[in-house]
């Protein structure tokens, strides 16, 4: 969440007496993220709780989650009610490029507000190859690249 944070400081707005009384930046920044997924909606329930109680938590926390999951429930409903259509492969084929893009851009924005080192980028690097070269599990170079950092050898 570290490498999220200074992304989060420009945008956000002075909340006034609520904020003062109960949200830092160190406790808004740690709930929410770049994208909306669990941490945000408790983060959202948080907020309705310290404003109006359990009705406030309920409230906020359905008023952050109900629309994403009823555009994803029509989404679905339609794509699978004309599962054979040729546009819907057309559709499906063209967000591959996007789903890429998107997930790289994403990548590199945390990158550049973590102040990456030489040192990581020549580890991500190498990883990146074993990923491309190997047949080896993602999680023994997740847990490497966790051990040389906790290590201090990437900073």
């Amino acid at each position: 969440m570290s490498a999220v944070l200074p992304l989060q400081q420009p945008t956000r707005a002075p909340l006034g007496a609520i904020a003062k009384a109960f949200l830092t930046v160190s406790v808004f920044g740690f709930g929410g993220g770049i994208v909306w997924g669990p941490n945000m909606i408790l983060m959202m329930g948080l907020i309705g709780w310290k404003v109006s109680g359990l009705a406030g938590a309920l409230s906020a926390s359905t008023a952050t989650f109900a629309p994403p999951c009823a555009m994803y429930f029509a989404a679905f409903r339609l794509m699978r009610r004309f599962q054979e259509a040729h546009w819907q492969r057309v559709v499906r084929s063209a967000l591959i490029p996007v789903t890429t893009g998107l997930i790289i851009a994403s990548g590199i924005v945390m990158a550049q507000a973590a102040g990456i080192s030489w040192t990581a980028g020549a580890v991500t690097g190498a990883a990146v190859f074993a990923m491309l070269t190997t047949r080896l599990n993602p999680l023994w170079l997740l847990a490497a690249g966790g051990a040389l950092g906790g290590l201090g050898l990437l900073a």
